[in-house]
Parts: structure tokens; sequence; C-alpha cells
């Protein structure tokens, strides 16, 4: 089944429209009338059904309809009442039959549910990655949600040609639709390029994604639109929107990280370090701590501060061990080290003092292991 359906408009004088109430309405009708003679169960599971599914029937708004207005996977709940009304039925007739009857009724219900097994076991295979999933969603492009969803995951998955495609087709599918929210189109599209490292067009999107945005809270676009202009090198106009997100959220770590970066490409190594420590101070993932503590030991090798950028990048790899960048930033740290002790370093360990050089190696051996690992679990 889909996971999102086009999503249609809504009008009183359409008279098509009024055929799903009509029909709700005869079918309750009939089911109330023929109790005597059918019993009150299917009666019964109807109103299971229909009072199960009220919620998501477009009474009360909801986030989703934002995106569609129907959903089939609402139904998995509801779908008791019908089936038990079924199940009960049969079981209840079942004494009426035949050997043959019975038999045939057995064959019937085999069947059944070995396709009930085979079709969710297969469905289950969608499951098995982000992009998987994402590939499904996405298919038939109908909606540009499915495509904004397939985007950000090519993203992850560093196919930014794919992810700049996908982008382009959920804009197209938005089109000029007043009930659409096509400023996510135009977000997801400026994702793609600034992963392409194209911060000029990024930029572009971006300003048409603020200037369609509906709701309160623009944090996640201001954000992206300021590592657009830092990637352009205009740092100063970046910072600013930084620091007018911060004013309304001061507890934003990716703000705080991203005004870091920023001061860090500026060479403002130390503002740089008082933004990671603000980010770590109010960090939000657990995933973000590894990193922010790799970062600040950066920002603090380039102050020549080696000692506690050595305990920095050490804190990162001891909350992430894996991490191959890492190892080899604590390679630099370690080969900076000795340029800053005015020790011999060429272009490689073997020019460096024994002592550093055996340090330098130790390193290298760490990250070297970790690559193998990695390529081979790949």
């Amino acid at each position: 089944l889909p996971v999102f359906y086009s999503r249609w408009e809504v009008h009183s004088g359409d008279l098509l429209g009024w055929l799903a109430l009509a029909a709700l309405v005869l079918v309750g009708a009939v089911l109330w009338f023929a109790r005597g003679r059918i019993g009150r169960g299917p009666l019964a599971g109807a109103l299971f059904f229909a009072l199960t599914l009220s919620p998501v029937l477009g009474f009360v708004d909801f986030g989703f309809m934002r995106m569609a207005f129907v959903a089939d996977r609402f139904q998995y709940l509801a779908m008791i009442g019908p089936v038990a009304v079924l199940v009960g039925g049969a079981l209840h007739h079942a004494g009426r039959f035949s050997f043959r009857g019975r038999a045939a009724a057995m064959g019937i219900a085999a069947v059944a549910l070995v396709a009930l097994g085979a079709f969710p076991w297969r469905q289950s295979g969608i499951y098995r990655d982000e992009l998987t999933f994402a590939r499904y969603v996405a298919s038939p492009p109908q909606h540009y949600f499915g495509q904004v969803i397939l985007t950000n995951s090519l993203i992850d998955a560093g196919r930014y040609d794919e992810a700049v495609e996908a982008a382009r087709r959920a804009v197209d599918l938005a089109g000029d639709s007043r009930t659409t929210d096509r400023s996510a189109s135009h977000f997801s599209l400026g994702l793609a390029l600034l992963a392409q490292d194209r911060p000029v067009e990024a930029e572009k999107e971006f300003r048409r994604a603020e200037t369609l945005w509906r709701g309160s809270r623009r944090a996640e676009l201001q954000l992206h639109h300021a590592r657009s202009l830092v990637g352009q090198a205009r740092y100063e106009e970046g910072l600013a929107l930084y620091r007018a997100i911060l004013a309304e959220e001061p507890g934003n770590d990716l703000a705080h990280i991203n005004e870091g970066l920023a001061f860090f490409e500026s060479g403002r190594y130390e503002a740089a370090v008082g933004s990671y420590s603000r980010a770590l101070a109010v960090v939000r993932r657990l995933d973000h701590e590894p990193v922010l503590h790799a970062l600040m030991g950066e920002a603090l090798g380039k102050l020549e501060r080696f000692d506690a950028a050595a305990v920095r990048l050490d804190q990162a790899l001891a909350l992430n061990p894996r991490a191959v960048s890492i190892l080899l930033a604590r390679v630099d740290l370690e080969i900076e080290r000795q340029r800053g002790a005015g020790l011999p370093v060429a272009g490689s360990p073997v020019g460096q003092s024994e002592t550093g050089a055996r340090e330098v190696k130790a390193w290298l051996v760490r990250a070297r292991e970790r690559c193998e690992i990695a390529i081979k679990r790949e």
C-alpha cells in the first residue's frame, strides 16, 4: 500500500465527494434494520470499525493531514471489528457444513493463512534499511513528501546526485497548490545542493523555503540557510543568522555547533572553542558529544594548546572509539605537537623524533585497523 496518497482539493459543492458519507449512512441503516435477521454482530463490527477509525477521519486536524487526507495503514486496529465478524460468522455456520464443505472450508482457511503470512513477509523487506524504505515510500512518485523522504535518505547515504534529482521531483510535484507545503520541497532541494557543495544554489532554495514557510518555528530552515552563507565565505552574514536563532532558542545545540564551525573556518579558533563549550552545556543527542569534543580538540590544536586538545580528542575516542576521522585528527595533533616543539617533522612519521614517531605510529596503526574493519563491513 502506498504510504502517501495525493492530497486532493476539498469543495463542499462536489457531489461526488458526498458519496462516501451517503454510503456510510446507507450501510449503517441496512445493518441496523437487518439486525433481527443477521444478528447484531455485523452492526457491532461496523461500529467498532467506524469508532476506532474516527480519530483519523478528518473531524479533528492532525499532523498527517498536512500531507494527505487518507492512509490505509490507519486501519490496522479498526480492522479487528470486521475480521472478528467474518471469523465469528464462519465458525457459527461451520456446524451446518457437510464433511466435504468443512474440508473445503479448511482448505480455504489454510490458503488464507499462508497468504496472510506471505504478504507481510514480503512486505517486511522494505524495512531492511532507511534507503530501501525511502525508495518504497517514493514509488510511484505521486506525492511530494515521499520524494522529500527519499532526498534525506540519499543525502545520508552520500548519493548526492540522486538526492538532487529526487528533490527536484518533490518541487515539481508540489507545484503551485495552495494546500501543499512547498517549503519542504525547496528546503530538501537546498539540503541536497548543500551536500553537493553548491552553496549559492542552496541559498536560493532556502530563501524560497523561508518565503513559503507557514509554521512558527523557522530555526531549522535558518540553520541551513546560515550554512549556505558560511559555505560562500560570507561568515558575518551566517553568524548573524546563528545569533538570531540562539536569541530565540538558546538551547539549540546544533546552532552552537554550526556557529563554532563558522568561527573555525574563518580562523577565529578561540571563539569556536566558546561555541563548542556552550553546545556541550546544552547538547541534546548523545551522538553529538564525541563530535563536539573532537571539534574542540581541533580548535585547541590550532591555538597550540596541545595538551588540552589531546584530552578532548581522547574524550571523543572514549565515547566513539570507531571514529576513523577522530583517530586521524589525533595523528595530526601529535605531528603538530612536535612541530610546535621545534622537532623535525617531514612528510611522514619517519622524519620525526624517535619518541614522537612512536606516538604517531601508534595512532596510525589504530586508525588503519579501524579502516580495515569498516571496509570489511561495507
